[in-house]
């Protein structure tokens, strides 16, 4: 995984998903990520940096963007924030929860070899700005 950061949006795998998301057309590609990282056992990166990716667009919807919101993510979310699905905020928080603090995550794994302060301190923003 390459990254430059400690934030949601800073690595390779992250701003792929977020040119998937672009391309997409309604909450379905969202829905079906977030579904995959809860149901799953084991997290990849690749995967767990999708799912946060997916949670900032709920977060965004819910009018609680992050500050570091890539314009591509704002122009979906103000495309499809009309169309929001009840409850997706709760799928998105276990979501994040779930890479955070599961053992079962490689995101999880690598970080706690890195900066794991500045990393798990921007996903508690997440969850926090998802329990609104």
């Amino acid at each position: 995984m390459g990254s430059w950061g400690a934030g949601v949006f800073e690595n390779d795998d992250a701003m792929d998903f977020v040119f998937e998301l672009s391309e997409s057309d309604g909450w379905k590609l969202v829905r079906r990520t977030l579904r995959q990282c809860v149901d799953e056992g084991y997290t990849d990166a690749a995967q767990a940096s999708s799912a946060l990716v997916a949670a900032e667009a709920v977060a965004a919807a819910m009018g609680r963007a992050a500050k570091a919101l890539p314009p591509e993510v704002a122009s979906w979310v103000a495309l499809h924030r009309e169309d929001l699905p009840a409850g997706l905020e709760d799928r998105a928080r276990e979501a994040v929860e779930k890479v955070l603090d599961d053992e079962e995550s490689e995101l999880r794994q690598l970080w706690a070899d890195e900066d794991f302060a500045a990393w798990s301190a921007a996903l508690n923003d997440l969850v926090n700005r998802l329990s609104g």
